[in-house]
């Protein structure tokens, strides 16, 4: 499975369109469908969106498909 695949799953989850995840993260809808086909790979900008708009994804999943979809956030307040 590859990133553009779990990115279709996290905006499943989410229950979100493709547009929706575009306007979020200030890509366009067609940036968003390249990525999901695998046809495009998102750079590291796309990346710091993703995490600072779902704080609770697990990267590591994202980028490597190991452990869960979400992690519990911690506060060290």
């Amino acid at each position: 499975e590859r990133i553009g695949h779990r990115i279709k799953k996290l905006r499943n989850s989410v229950k979100i369109s493709q547009v929706e995840l575009a306007r979020r993260l200030s890509v366009t809808q067609s940036s968003i469908s390249r990525y999901e086909s695998c046809t495009g790979e998102p750079d590291a900008a796309f990346f710091t969106s993703l995490s600072k708009e779902f704080p609770e994804l697990n990267v590591n999943w994202l980028l490597t498909g190991e452990g869960p979809m979400y992690q519990e956030l911690v506060s060290y307040d």
